[in-house]
């Protein structure tokens, strides 16, 4: 068996590996139920697990799940008002016209109310102390929130997604970046790619895809857009990592220099990005690396 067909093997072996093990998105503050936005399913786990032992509610960081980080859930992270019971963004009319029509107003059923029902207090009924916290917010008739200012949303979608971190890649490639210097140091460079990645993003160097997790899928994703030591533009999702819009063994080389996970992973198979972690030997990734490299090679009929 030749070198390149046992690195095959390798590869084939190692990737069946990491498809038993999980690999888990990067999480959205207050989006306690994984669908990706804030909404009133968040809003109803908030009081149903009040007492429980989630860390998630406690916003503030108080040390305490209570009103203010409800509060901070509903106004900031949901971007929205008390009252607001259909979650278009506006506390108003039709909201009113939601809540009675659901009919559960003062009923004789304990516990039966929801955020999109009435229940905007968190004690699970729908009556007129509902409207005393709705109404002493100040939200009634004052139209759409201001979007939330995200660091790092670069396009302004309210989002943290694979066109910010694109942008990033051209101001740094273009020797500009007034608004996108993440760090304050004056400069737009590789450390602002590091700090939008990891420290706002909660991810690593090389999730391609921004699943939350640098893996197997991210190599069949840059491999595919087939820019690997060509003479043409890459960004992110096509394998530039360090901001010179290409792809290349450097970047692979900074996606392996600058993750810390658990195990002797070194972040490739992980999900959410590890805290405290002690880096360890990265010789999975330098196999999948390998291995790629390899097969261009070969395709190419390089010696």
């Amino acid at each position: 068996m030749n070198s390149v067909n046992k690195c095959y093997v390798a590869l084939f072996l190692f990737s069946f590996v990491l498809v038993l093990s999980d690999s888990a998105g990067a999480d959205v503050p207050g989006d306690f139920d994984g669908n990706g936005v804030v909404d009133s399913a968040d809003f109803d786990y908030f009081w149903d697990c009040y007492e429980c032992l989630d860390p998630r509610l406690d916003i503030d960081g108080n040390g305490a799940n209570d009103q203010q980080d409800f509060q901070i859930l509903v106004e900031e992270l949901g971007n929205t008002y008390f009252g607001d019971a259909n979650l278009d963004g506006e506390f108003n009319s039709s909201d009113f016209v939601a809540v009675f029509k659901a009919g559960e107003y003062e009923d004789t059923v304990s516990g039966n109310s929801s955020w999109s029902e009435g229940d905007w207090n968190g004690d699970r009924e729908f009556d007129s102390a509902d409207f005393v916290t709705a109404f002493l917010a100040n939200g009634y008739e004052l139209g759409p929130r201001p979007p939330r200012q995200i660091v790092g949303d670069f396009s302004g979608n309210g989002m943290l997604d694979l066109d910010d971190i694109n942008m990033l890649l051209v101001e740094i490639a273009a020797g500009q970046g007034e608004g996108f210097d993440l760090n304050d140091d004056g400069l737009v460079d590789r450390a602002d790619i590091r700090i939008w990645v990891e420290e706002l993003k909660g991810t690593y160097l090389g999730d391609a895809n921004l699943d939350g997790a640098f893996d197997t899928s991210d190599m069949v994703l840059v491999f595919q857009a087939g820019k690997y030591e060509q003479d043409v533009e890459a960004l992110w999702h096509e394998g530039d990592w360090t901001g010179d819009l290409h792809f290349d063994s450097s970047d692979f080389v900074a996606a392996v220099a600058n993750i810390e996970c658990w195990g002797d992973l070194n972040g490739f198979g992980c999900g959410p990005h590890a805290v405290n972690a002690v880096p360890e030997p990265a010789w999975p990734v330098w196999l999948i690396v390998c291995c790629g490299m390899a097969w261009l090679r070969a395709g190419r009929g390089w010696a």
